[in-house]
């Protein structure tokens, strides 16, 4: 077992690694995992789990039959030997459960709820101190045993912390209430740092209007270029460019338009409503290219 990766998926590597298979996660079943520690099992095999992968009746599945397989859970009072006996935890948690994402976040741990028993955090009257009885569940694939541990005053998470992201009466960049669901990201947002300098000619030559033909083709080349990201020019839901409209182009002014004022030009790009990972206006920065040979 690893204590930075989910047990499960450590587990079906072990399996197919010991036997040269290929089993995917979706083949089989676990059973619940069974405690062998001081049975002849446990004492033969030297290890202290037992649990069963079954295929049959899994829709889909390559495989069929069952078997059992012996292995090592981590024992939870191992976490002391690795980080020490104290753990850092935000003082507004009053349980294990509570305190997970951001015990998650801290440490690198892959804990989720169904591996450990949920525990009051029994802090001191000022919050700065206490402990938490740490103890794994006994059907946690990865994790057995249990460990008190000291607890001091650690930081908040934001993840457990900020549980309200609809902001109603604030407005995006992109024009979207706060009180909308934004789940495309904001292409003035995302445009916002690259410098298309390179491309300074081509793009000064873009007429206002939608793109097609080869000034599609070229401006899906740029994109590409200069993002990274795999722009193309047909009406595809991710990255795709067909439809895009050239809504200004010529200087900058940074004053009236969301634009970085370093930057001599801007290409105004209309997204399409096509393209659903991105929504809204691109603002394609650039300057004039240096002359090597200007003195």
């Amino acid at each position: 077992m690893a204590i930075y990766q989910d047990s499960a998926t450590v587990l079906l590597a072990a399996i197919n690694s010991a036997n040269s298979l290929t089993i995917k996660a979706t083949d089989f079943v676990y059973s619940a995992p069974k405690d062998i520690r001081g049975t002849d099992k446990g004492d033969s095999t030297g290890k202290n789990t037992q649990i069963k992968i079954t295929a049959d009746g899994v829709a889909g599945s390559a495989w069929s039959g069952k078997k059992s397989v012996c292995y090592n859970r981590l024992q939870v009072e191992d976490i002391a030997v690795l980080l020490g006996n104290t753990l850092a935890i935000g003082p507004s948690n009053d349980t294990l459960y509570a305190a997970l994402v951001g015990l998650n976040q801290r440490y690198g741990f892959v804990f989720a709820q169904s591996d450990l028993l949920d525990a009051q955090i029994e802090w001191n009257s000022e919050k700065t101190s206490g402990k938490v009885l740490v103890r794994a569940n006994a059907s946690s694939i990865g994790w057995i045993g249990q460990y008190q541990f000291n607890v001091v005053k650690g930081d908040e998470s934001l993840v457990s912390s900020v549980t309200t992201t609809v902001l109603t009466g604030l407005k995006y960049p992109n024009g979207q209430m706060g009180s909308e669901s934004v789940t495309a990201m904001m292409a003035q947002v995302y445009s916002y740092p690259f410098n298309f300098s390179a491309y300074r000619d081509q793009l000064l030559a873009f007429q206002k209007g939608v793109l097609t033909g080869t000034p599609l083709t070229d401006m899906t080349n740029i994109l590409k270029a200069i993002t990274g990201n795999p722009w193309v020019a047909t009406s595809a839901s991710a990255w795709g460019l067909a439809g895009a409209e050239v809504l200004s182009n010529g200087l900058n002014d940074a004053v009236t338009l969301p634009t970085n004022s370093k930057y001599k030009y801007v290409l105004a790009l209309k997204l399409p409503a096509t393209t659903t990972n991105i929504a809204g206006t691109m603002y394609l920065q650039f300057n004039d290219v240096d002359d090597p040979n200007e003195v």
